[in-house]
């Protein structure tokens, strides 16, 4: 697959930017151990933008739950590898979903195969600090203290 265009990326980056979720979801597989994965998600009324996301970055297109009486709601989302690679093609376009994004590199460069006795303390602190800047920056409402 060709490179996507900068008008594209940028076209994509104003939808993250005001329909768009980045951060880290807790998943505890069925183990005793909670996995973290970083999750990005576009949900919108408008199907057809969303399939653009999917066929430039992979992942996947659902209909979200019916609400009488509103429109179709769609959600594009994908996790790991694939959430990393789509938000360093988009990083240099968004503008209020940028610390989200540089907090998923921070977040990536944590990640590598580990033995049985799990992560370092230091590594294990430093994704429990980056979890908690992303949901400070999600909460709605006010920006203070970000």
């Amino acid at each position: 697959m060709k490179k996507p265009s900068k008008l594209l990326l940028s076209y994509l980056a104003g939808f993250v930017d005001g329909e768009g979720s980045i951060g880290i979801n807790a998943n505890d597989r069925g183990t005793s151990r909670v996995c973290y994965d970083p999750r990005f998600v576009v949900t919108n009324t408008n199907k057809e933008v969303l399939d653009i996301f999917k066929s430039v970055f992979g992942g996947s297109v659902g209909a979200r739950k019916k609400i009488s009486g509103r429109k179709p709601v769609w959600t594009w989302s994908t996790s790991n590898k694939l959430a990393v690679n789509a938000l360093r093609l988009l990083r240099p376009y968004l503008r209020i979903k940028r610390y989200q994004a540089d907090l998923i590199f921070e977040w990536s460069k944590t990640v590598k195969k580990v033995g049985p006795d799990g992560h370092s303390e230091y590594v294990v602190d430093k994704r429990v600090k980056i979890v908690r800047q992303i949901h400070v920056l999600n909460k709605v409402g006010s920006m203070e203290g970000v």
